[in-house]
């Protein structure tokens, strides 16, 4: 309920001075002690109405409820704690009895200012945030719950944060913001306030939080905004994102420059905020490139084709350089096709204009550092906005290709439901890509070891989720290879649904469903030491993964290699062996036959580790050695990163 301060029989002080506490409250400034001493004197030392009491008592239960959504439980206590006392008779009376109460409540008044004190130090670095310190964060919205929550758990995490309302757009240029929060009420806004806020600030990242919108809204806000939340996302986790943007924001656009005409351009790539280094060799490059001193690298000038690919293969081999920008300069345009399937991201030819290169060199960099902020929208197994969606599924498909690791669009005609789609959503990992196209198609992208795979995994959820998903019209899955080939996987994908509805063909199409569905596991571990082998399993199971346990004979004896086939290719094996290198590298070996380096990732366990052995296993692609005994939480963490 809301109390209009202005009805007479509301006392203009009590008024103002509850809304003068909500506002030293809300702003974190220590004068709120003295203020609620004030009041609570005010409301003693005068006998109320009975209105009076009675607007009071709902005006303190309504903002102690909004601090309560804040979470500042010693503010909120307090003023339930005054709407309590307002119970009391008048303390102006002859009644002798009331003078002795009078003295109890100035205990409790005392007791009470404390407990609120002591609360309020632990938040003095915060304070401080909010009465100096630079306009880290600008938070455009109009006064209210969600834009208090958003100032208060901004403020809290160490932001330094200013709220600026929408009808005060005019005022931006008193401001200078790193980061921006905008929180919209509806599409109008996008048009009124968003590119108003670009116009100004237009390199600064942009968080909106954003209601339902239209297809069509969506992709118009997103050519603005950098990340787009929506409106009922949690103020903590709004805050969270604003610090990713913020991160992403301060580190430097570095460009590694590698080639015979490398120095000759370096003094044209400083456009845009790029920071340019020349480098001589190769090695000093990869050594760059491992330690993350550079975020983007150009081949400048290779007219050599072949060395240029082969670089850019030599890059992305790099965990580090798998997030990398890479752009190669040739002397012609037939080059452009070598460079682009060796993983390359630009491409150019020594006639293009500096500008250019840099231009488009600055924008994939942005964009990685918005998409990188956008995986949060997956993590909770959600379904995320078209606008960013076609972002994500071409970035999955591009991670795909260099982690040789199989991809998949499924479309699948469903008209909308919210309630479907989480339920969707939910059933797939959270490395997958769920996002609605428009109302009558959700798009689905999965990755996983292989095709078979993946239509199994399609398979299986759509199946535990009928009758539900029985109003599927048609589906069709499309492989595309790299992130450039996604939109047309898309355009076959809708063509052949298209077709097979005018021909009235068959529900699904475009599948090849497995007959004899077995979901793979996560985990394989063969460990003949079952002690550590189920304590490892029962540390990855609590994690959430699926975990299988072999005996390591298995895999050597060939009678046994119809049991091993039974198991699905994982996703990582964990293998044992012994010190005997001849057998160990005959498991090994053989395992690797029947797990391909594509769909399993091998990590092999053993008491000795020596150089032999590291020879060896990693001559069969594997993924890790690891000596035990071992640190069990590290490994389980290094295998969740791997799964995730």
């Amino acid at each position: 309920m809301t109390v209009d301060s202005t009805s007479p029989a509301f006392s203009a002080l009590t008024a103002t001075t509850l809304a003068e506490l909500w506002h030293r409250v809300n702003m974190r400034c220590e004068a709120r002690l003295h203020q609620l001493e004030l009041l609570i004197s005010h409301l003693f030392d005068r006998a109320l109405t009975t209105d009076e009491v009675r607007h009071a008592q709902i005006y303190s239960n309504e903002l102690a409820s909004r601090l309560g959504l804040l979470g500042v439980v010693a503010g909120a206590t307090k003023l339930r704690r005054v709407s309590q006392l307002l119970d009391l008779p008048p303390v102006r009376s002859s009644d002798p009895t009331l003078t002795t109460r009078r003295s109890e409540l100035a205990i409790q008044l005392a007791t009470l200012t404390d407990e609120v004190r002591s609360n309020t130090e632990d938040a003095a670095a915060d304070l401080q945030l909010l009465s100096r310190g630079p306009d880290a964060v600008l938070v455009v919205g109009a006064q209210g719950e969600l834009t208090d929550a958003i100032l208060w758990s901004a403020a809290a995490s160490g932001l330094a944060v200013r709220h600026l309302k929408p009808h005060h757009i005019d005022r931006l240029q008193e401001f200078s913001p790193t980061g921006i929060i905008q929180i919209l009420d509806d599409a109008d806004h996008i048009a009124d306030f968003t590119a108003s806020l670009r116009e100004v600030f237009p390199s600064i990242p942009l968080l909106a939080l954003s209601p339902r919108l239209r297809p069509s809204e969506q992709v118009y806000l997103a050519e603005f905004a950098t990340l787009i939340l929506p409106r009922r996302t949690h103020p903590d986790v709004v805050t969270e994102e604003a610090h990713r943007l913020l991160r992403a924001s301060f580190i430097e656009p570095t460009v590694a420059l590698f080639g015979p005409g490398a120095t000759a351009i370096a003094g044209s790539m400083t456009e845009g905020g790029l920071v340019p280094t020349v480098f001589e060799t190769g090695e000093a490059l990869m050594e760059a490139i491992v330690e993350a001193q550079v975020r983007s690298v150009i081949c400048a000038p290779l007219p050599d084709g072949a060395m240029a690919s082969g670089l850019v293969k030599l890059i992305r081999s790099e965990r580090r350089g798998r997030n990398i920008v890479i752009g190669c300069l040739a002397a012609n345009e037939g080059h452009r096709t070598m460079a682009l399937e060796a993983g390359a991201d630009c491409f150019w030819t020594t006639a293009t204009d500096s500008g250019d290169v840099a231009a488009e060199l600055l924008a994939r960099l942005n964009r990685n550092a918005i998409t990188d902020a956008s995986v949060s929208e997956i993590d909770d197994n959600t379904v995320v906005p078209w606008a960013i969606g076609i972002v994500l599924l071409q970035r999955l498909v591009g991670n795909g290709a260099r982690t040789k690791t199989a991809a998949a669009f499924a479309l699948l005609r469903l008209r909308e439901s919210p309630d479907l789609d989480m339920r969707i959503a939910q059933s797939f990992r959270r490395s997958d890509v769920i996002t609605r196209r428009d109302p009558q198609t959700l798009v689905l992208a999965l990755r996983g070891a292989d095709r078979a795979t993946l239509t199994r995994r399609l398979q299986s959820v759509l199946e535990n989720l009928r009758p539900d998903t029985a109003g599927v019209r048609a589906a069709v899955m499309e492989y595309p290879t790299d992130a450039r080939s996604a939109v047309q996987a898309l355009e076959r994908a809708d063509s052949a649904l298209d077709r097979s509805e005018m021909l009235g063909g068959p529900d699904i199409v475009g599948i090849d469903w497995c007959p004899d569905f077995e979901a793979p596991p996560d985990v394989l571990v063969m460990d003949s030491d079952q002690l550590l082998s189920s304590t490892l399993i029962s540390a990855l199971g609590r994690a959430g993964y699926d975990c299988v346990a072999v005996e390591p004979s298995l895999a050597s004896g060939t009678a046994d290699d119809i049991r091993l086939n039974q198991v699905p290719p994982p996703r990582v094996a964990i293998v044992d062996v012994d010190t005997d290198v001849v057998s160990h590298m005959d498991e090994l070996r053989h395992l690797r036959r029947l797990y391909p380096a594509e769909s399993t990732k091998l990590i092999v366990m053993s008491s000795d580790v020596g150089l032999a052995l590291i020879d060896h296993a990693f001559g069969i692609d594997a993924f890790d050695v690891v000596e035990k005994p071992f640190n069990l939480p590290l490994l389980v963490r290094r295998i969740q990163r791997e799964l995730s």
